[in-house]
């Protein structure tokens, strides 16, 4: 796949990417924040169409999680175009948090079936897996796949270096918040470090872009002065 056609598919996919995980968050925002209580909890999973709700968020999360794969194959194959060891790191994270997103949104699907069932304590511990230990676990693939795309773009030069180093604070952001997230749930700064994230790709996804205008309109300016000097027209 030639470089013009890799950054727009890298560009609409991320876009795709924000786009979606902005409005998911919009339209399902958290029922109850990491550490909540289990008062809290059960009230949250026990809503008439909790369930229902729950799998339509698992199934708009699951296609999201999948089309940043796309992205990070796409991207991962511009930076790299011979599919080296980082670039392999960043398609590897991004599946990663594509199974363990689909894994933790069938958790919170069988917390809202076991609290429909009356079993409160199978529910809480099911929504706890889901929303706190899962979600750290699942900052580890995603600091892969920043990370790595990061240290392409500080050595390829492909991109602005900033992109580079602005990718390795977020991939540090991750670990460092799943880690201390774990020892004190008031410290995982997880939903931040997710929201520069989007920023990040955002910014990638529409440079991307106007590259892959400007290299398809620089192509056929080409193309028409080969074609004018071929027939022995003036091109100018």
């Amino acid at each position: 796949m030639e470089t013009r056609t890799l950054a727009r598919v890298s560009g609409i996919a991320g876009l795709a990417f924000v786009i979606g995980g902005t409005a998911i968050e919009a339209i399902f925002p958290a029922p109850v924040e990491p550490g909540g209580t289990a008062a809290a909890v059960i009230q949250a999973i026990s809503q008439p169409g909790a369930i229902a709700t729950v799998a339509l968020l698992a199934a708009t999360t699951g296609l999201g999680t999948a089309i940043l794969v796309i992205f990070a194959a796409s991207f991962a194959r511009y930076l790299d175009t011979d599919n080296g060891p980082l670039a392999q790191v960043a398609v590897l994270g991004a599946v990663g948090g594509f199974v363990l997103s689909v894994v933790r949104r069938g958790l919170l699907i069988a917390s809202a079936q076991t609290a429909a069932s009356s079993d409160q304590s199978g529910a809480v511990a099911l929504f706890v897996a889901a929303t706190d230990s899962l979600v750290r676990v699942y900052a580890y693939p995603v600091a892969l796949f920043v990370g790595a795309l990061g240290l392409l773009i500080v050595a390829r030069r492909t991109l602005p270096v900033w992109l580079g180093w602005t990718a390795l604070a977020i991939a540090a952001l991750e670990v460092v918040s799943a880690f201390a997230g774990g020892v004190d749930p008031g410290l995982d700064l997880g939903y931040p470090a997710y929201l520069l994230m989007l920023v990040w790709i955002g910014a990638v996804s529409l440079i991307l872009l106007v590259r892959s205008a400007r290299s398809a309109t620089a192509n056929d300016s080409q193309r028409v002065g080969s074609m004018a000097r071929g027939s022995g027209t003036p091109t100018s």
